[in-house]
C-alpha cells in the first residue's frame, strides 16, 4: 500500500485478512484523475478496443478526464462506474 504518501487508507474489522478493506484517500482520489487521463490516453492511441469504460452512474453517458476551470463542478467518485468496454476479456 501507499501508506507512505498517504494516498490508500485501511481499516480492519475484526482480526482477519479477510475482513481488511482499502479506500483511497483524497490524496489517493486525486491521483485517480492522473491515473484515469492516462489510461483514456492509452485506450485512444493504443488500442482500437479498450477494457474499460467510465460512465456516469446516473444516464450512463461516458465520462473522460478532462481540465477544466477552477471551481467547475466535478464528478465524485460516488457518481461514477467502471465497466467492461469492448476489449474486457472474458474468462471462460
Amino acid at each position: 500500500m501507499c501508506s507512505r504518501t498517504g494516498s490508500i487508507g485501511s481499516s480492519r474489522k475484526g482480526f482477519s485478512n479477510e475482513s481488511a478493506t482499502a479506500r483511497l484517500t483524497r490524496r489517493g482520489r486525486e491521483l485517480n484523475i492522473a491515473l484515469t487521463g492516462l489510461r483514456q490516453w492509452g485506450d485512444k492511441y493504443l488500442s482500437e478496443r479498450p477494457p474499460r469504460l467510465l460512465r456516469r452512474k446516473a444516464d450512463k453517458k461516458p465520462v473522460v478526464a478532462a481540465l477544466v476551470p477552477r471551481g467547475t463542478k466535478v464528478l465524485g467518485p460516488e457518481e461514477v462506474e467502471t465497466v467492461p468496454g469492448p476489449g474486457w476479456a472474458r474468462s471462460a
